[in-house]
């Protein structure tokens, strides 16, 4: 049960006895004293304190279209106060309610009701609130919070190499930072370990994602945003395994300027897949133009044969840093992860090995000249690392994960 009462603008500050009563029988007029044998009765200490002088904002509300990767713009109903030092806002990434004694993040001039906040991290969620500032001593009490995510900052191509293993997941089912997925949890599944059943293992590291086969399907995943360049090449790789059993038509890959199978344009795809070890699936793209562009992965089927399409380790790069695809069937290179020596076959002659970080920096280089060699990542820190080989007028680029 919910109401709301207003105090007689004659009510007495100071503290007031309020009864409310739940009775079987209406009372007509009212009776608090009612003493039947059905009933509930509830008192209340009530005090009545001044009308505040400085009165809050309402409707505060944040701009949708006006979210950026580092801000967003909010806006709110006048106070009645009309306050003379205009506002202020708190915006915080804790829900927790800024105080009388919060020092607030910007003030507002008199007359403004809106405000842009700016300088904040990308994808994360934040918290506002807003107060009016009727003078030096004179401030209402924080309004209601509003809330927003600011969007993701696009991937930067120009100088590192995006890559997706779903290493950072911490469960199943969830998605690394900034990336979408279409039936998330039941077509779309992301997990932190290999399964038992249908071939659901990582390709390298621990973690991986699959399409469960649906016929006719409509689910993908999308990367982050990547910013791309008008006319440049760029050069996509992801690695994928099925059960073994024939039902999957296609895997496909494909992009487009939002997450959404509407905006995708399929470059690359490898038909009816039923490999039980993992392949690699290449493709390249030119950019039309400059600005957001996301990789989309899509399986599709029409048979109820297959489980499970299991993929790992999506890669892209532009070809202005040399990390191009390359044949995939002669190259191997173990352990991975490794802690100490990598080695590389390739089985015709590799001229060099360059391990690069994930800014892109190139951090090792070793001259071979010869089918197989070894690379030393005794002193690199732990993480992941990209290691081109390039071999037979080729390139070839591998995730390894150093421990």
């Amino acid at each position: 049960f919910n109401t709301t009462f207003t105090l007689p603008a004659t009510a007495a500050l100071g503290e007031h006895r309020m009864r409310i009563v739940a009775t079987d029988a209406v009372q007509t007029p009212a009776n608090p004293c009612y003493g039947g044998t059905y009933g509930v009765t509830l008192d209340f200490l009530v005090n009545v304190v001044p009308a505040p002088s400085c009165l809050p904002v309402t409707g505060l509300t944040v701009n949708a279209d006006t979210i950026t990767p580092d801000g967003a713009k909010i806006s709110w109903t006048a106070s009645p106060s009309a306050p003379a030092n205009g506002y202020q806002y708190y915006v915080s990434t804790d829900n927790t309610p800024p105080t009388a004694a919060t020092t607030p993040s910007a003030t507002v001039p008199a007359g403004s009701t809106a405000a842009i906040i700016t300088g904040l991290e990308s994808a994360t969620t934040y918290y506002v609130w807003v107060r009016s500032v009727c003078s030096a001593t004179d401030n209402s009490s924080w309004s209601s919070p509003a809330t927003f995510t600011t969007l993701c900052e696009g991937y930067d191509l120009t100088s590192s190499v995006y890559t997706e293993g779903f290493e950072g997941i911490t469960a199943n089912d969830q998605l690394p930072n900034c990336m979408v997925a279409t039936a998330l949890g039941t077509l779309a599944r992301t997990y932190i370990a290999a399964q038992a059943t249908y071939n659901r293992m990582p390709y390298s590291g621990t973690k991986f994602a699959a399409f469960r086969w649906n016929p006719g399907s409509t689910t993908w995943f999308y990367s982050a945003p990547l910013n791309v360049v008008a006319g440049e090449v760029y050069n996509v790789s992801v690695y994928y395994i099925t059960d073994g059993a024939a039902g999957f038509t296609a895997l496909n890959l494909a992009g487009g300027t939002s997450q959404t199978a509407a905006a995708m344009t399929v470059f690359g795809t490898v038909a009816n897949p039923t490999n039980t070890t993992y392949q690699q699936l290449t493709a390249t793209f030119t950019a039309t133009a400059t600005g957001i562009y996301y990789v989309g992965i899509q399986a599709t089927g029409t048979s109820s044969t297959p489980w499970y399409l299991s993929f790992d380790d999506l890669s892209v790069s532009s070809n202005a840093l040399g990390l191009g695809n390359a044949e995939q069937s002669k190259f191997i290179a173990y352990p991975n992860p490794v802690k100490d020596i990598l080695n590389v076959s390739y089985g015709q002659n590799i001229s060099d090995v360059a391990v690069f970080n994930m800014l892109g920096q190139q951090v090792k280089a070793k001259s071979l000249n010869a089918a197989n060699g070894q690379i030393d990542m005794t002193d690199l820190p732990t993480g992941t690392y990209l290691v081109r080989v390039s071999a037979d007028n080729q390139v070839k680029t591998i995730k390894v994960m150093k421990q």
